[in-house]
């Protein structure tokens, strides 16, 4: 008999499963505790839900509690992601167990939303989860060749490492950028470069982009964000698409409709 267990701790057991299938499969990855260090502290903010039978773990998740205030209001949102199952136990329904008893969990607790990150929308449809994202992704190129910026090296770029702060898992490396003008985040991969958040006025950012970064490299932005106008003002190029990865389920009748949860715009920075 499976059986689902939740816990402000996370499992060894667990820990592992999760690496062999988010990280080792795929290739990639630093450490579990360098990309998710909230698996390894106690926290009522970061919480497991582990299948078990006879004792062993066979899957799991990891749900955690963020509140947003949009418009004075607050809302508590929960952060679902690590959905895994070990392949000897798929097809026996244990994710969408995981899955249900989260849900459970997020009522009985005032939770006002549910969401996640997925390609594999119509696993959780069933549940009740919507496409809802507002976020895009692509290539920005310099459309002359510059041979200059075509040959800087990592070592060369700009802003300081982060080696603090949680690692996205496709991600081998977090830079930051401060001045008096601008922020900017950035993350390195296997192909290169990925903006993945900035703050200050959108010319002052793309002009940091423009004179520092070399002759391609990856934009996350939102829908109508003005970086991208600043960008193609300096004569950037932009092949880009929306994300669609996100899913929302809404819990609490004062807003069921999607529309709050297009004012949530939670960075890849942010996700589980």
């Amino acid at each position: 008999m499976i059986k689902i267990e939740n816990s402000n701790n996370f499992s060894q057991a667990f820990r592992e499963l999760a690496w062999e299938i988010f990280f080792t499969t795929k290739g990639r990855g630093i450490s579990l505790r360098r990309h998710f260090p909230c698996l390894y502290v106690s926290s009522s903010r970061a919480q497991s839900f582990e299948a078990r039978e006879f004792g062993q773990v066979i899957g799991g998740l990891v749900l955690k509690t963020e509140e947003y205030f949009l418009e004075e209001k607050q809302y508590k949102v929960g952060l679902i992601g690590l959905v895994c199952v070990h392949p000897n136990f798929r097809g026996l329904g244990v994710g969408r167990q995981l899955l249900t008893q989260v849900i459970e969990y997020a009522k009985f607790n005032s939770f006002d939303y549910l969401t996640l990150w997925t390609n594999q929308h119509d696993i959780y449809s069933g549940l009740g989860f919507e496409v809802s994202d507002r976020w895009n992704y692509g290539w920005i190129e310099q459309p002359e060749i510059d041979i200059c910026k075509a040959s800087i090296r990592m070592d060369d770029f700009p802003g300081v490492e982060d080696k603090i702060k949680p690692l996205p898992p496709f991600a081998t490396s977090r830079y930051e950028i401060n001045n008096e003008n601008a922020a900017i985040v950035y993350l390195c991969d296997f192909d290169g470069v990925i903006v993945a958040d900035y703050s200050g006025e959108p010319s002052l950012v793309a002009k940091i982009l423009f004179d520092q970064f070399p002759k391609k490299w990856r934009l996350n932005f939102i829908e109508n964000d003005p970086l991208v106008d600043a960008l193609r003002n300096l004569g950037l190029k932009l092949n880009a698409s929306p994300t669609n990865l996100q899913m929302w389920l809404a819990l609490s009748e004062r807003d069921p409709l999607l529309v709050v949860p297009n004012s949530m715009l939670i960075s890849v920075l942010d996700r589980i």
